[in-house]
């Protein structure tokens, strides 16, 4: 469907989409593009670029880089707010729509310093939670009410994201909008699956038969509890000697917290963890998990969580913000403590020695994922988004032009 809120022979509203890195581009963003495109907008993503940047154009998406990286670096990120206030001066968009924590921050003050008319930024996670220490929440509300001074609308994926944004005065309630988030349903399907690709993949990644498989998606940094899983998969390893634990997720070296490779060799279950690396196949990947596990000490609204479930694979996820919204304790999956290996290797036992209790929770979690996450809904609310701020916009204009004409 074409966007149909401005006359035939007026140009297409022009956005552009920022993110840090191109990865995130081609991993979240990808199908939001196209179907933008697809619906009459004119389309540019902006990012910091990446080895996934090919990809970027290989479906169709123009690209524009700026010096963003994922590293905390006062003289970078002012090269890089320089670098996309010039950019947006150039290119005059319609609306700048940011994603993460820094350009959510940087990418909207140029935006507004180079007199972007609608300016809208999505939360992916605010970086405190209730367990923060109080001083450095209080720097992160403040810094998150600073970038949302500049949000004709913030958008959150998560529902609690939304709550917290205005109990915690970032943003007025009128100009917050819970979005959701979503997936590819179709693609993330147990029908989809050709069974004798499982065998290959199996041996591919060293899984011998009969080995049963504890899966983690995610970036190998301490945040996502990588720790605290190495810890449990230990006790879990010890009682079900057939469990084997596959990491498939990208090192993320730019962060302070990244946990290098020399960091699970010495690990006591070295010889029962595979590595997958960063992959494309995932569907394929999930198909092969008996368990899905997320021990995440933050979250937004994890796709990976979602993916899973809509493969209908149940998932032990930590009491965060995020996780708790997805995993539907005692009926899709299992939520434990964060930063508390026990609890998570009590749950991932009581899943892997109870297979009626894991098929049942995969068979809810593959409903409630169809159900609540289809990408296309979300994609629906976006446009109707921009439509209506831009209709605002325009109604704006109009009055300024009589007014100012009238004076």
């Amino acid at each position: 469907m074409r966007a149909s809120s401005a006359a035939e022979d007026a140009p297409p509203l022009r956005i552009a989409y920022v993110t840090t890195v191109a990865l995130s581009l081609r991993l979240l963003f990808a199908n939001q593009l196209k179907y933008l495109q697809r619906c009459g907008f004119d389309v540019t993503a902006i990012s910091g670029g990446g080895d996934d940047l090919d990809a970027v154009h290989a479906q169709g998406i123009r690209h524009l880089q700026v010096p963003l990286t994922r590293r905390m670096s006062p003289i970078g990120d002012l090269i890089a707010t320089l670098s996309m206030w010039r950019l947006f001066r150039r290119e005059r968009f319609t609306i700048v729509h940011t994603h993460q924590p820094k350009p959510g921050l940087f990418g909207q003050i140029a935006a507004r310093l180079a007199g972007i008319p609608i300016v809208v930024n999505t939360v992916h996670g605010f970086m405190f939670t209730e367990r923060t220490p109080a001083g450095r929440r209080r720097l992160w509300v403040l810094l998150e009410r600073l970038a949302a001074r500049c949000s004709d609308r913030l958008l959150c994926v998560s529902a609690e994201d939304a709550d917290t944004a205005v109990r915690e005065r970032i943003c007025p309630s009128d100009r917050v909008v819970h979005i959701g988030g979503g997936i590819d349903v179709r693609r993330f399907s147990r029908d989809a699956i050709d069974d004798s690709r499982l065998v290959g993949l199996r041996s591919e990644l060293g899984i011998a038969p009969g080995q049963r498989v504890i899966g983690f998606v995610g970036r190998l940094v301490r945040e996502k509890g990588i720790p605290e899983l190495l810890e449990a998969f230990a006790a879990v390893q010890a009682d079900v000697a057939d469990a084997v634990l596959l990491l498939i997720g990208p090192d993320d070296p730019d962060k302070g917290d990244a946990i290098p490779r020399r960091g699970f060799t010495a690990s006591a279950v070295e010889g029962r963890i595979r590595f997958a690396g960063y992959r494309h196949d995932m569907p394929e990947l999930y198909a092969l998990m008996e368990v899905f596990v997320l021990p995440s000490h933050r979250e937004g609204l994890p796709q990976t969580l979602m993916e899973a479930a809509a493969m209908g694979v149940p998932a032990v996820a930590t009491n965060v913000r995020g996780c708790r919204e997805v995993v539907a304790d005692g009926e899709t999956g299992l939520i434990v403590p964060p930063r508390h290996p026990a609890a998570l290797a009590t749950a991932l036992r009581r899943l892997l020695d109870d297979g009626e209790l894991a098929s049942r929770l995969g068979r809810n979690a593959s409903t409630r994922a169809r159900a609540r996450y289809d990408e296309q809904a979300v994609f629906s609310r976006l446009q109707n988004l921009y439509l209506e701020l831009s209709r605002a916009e325009m109604a704006r204009r109009s009055t300024w032009l009589r007014t100012g004409n009238a004076s």
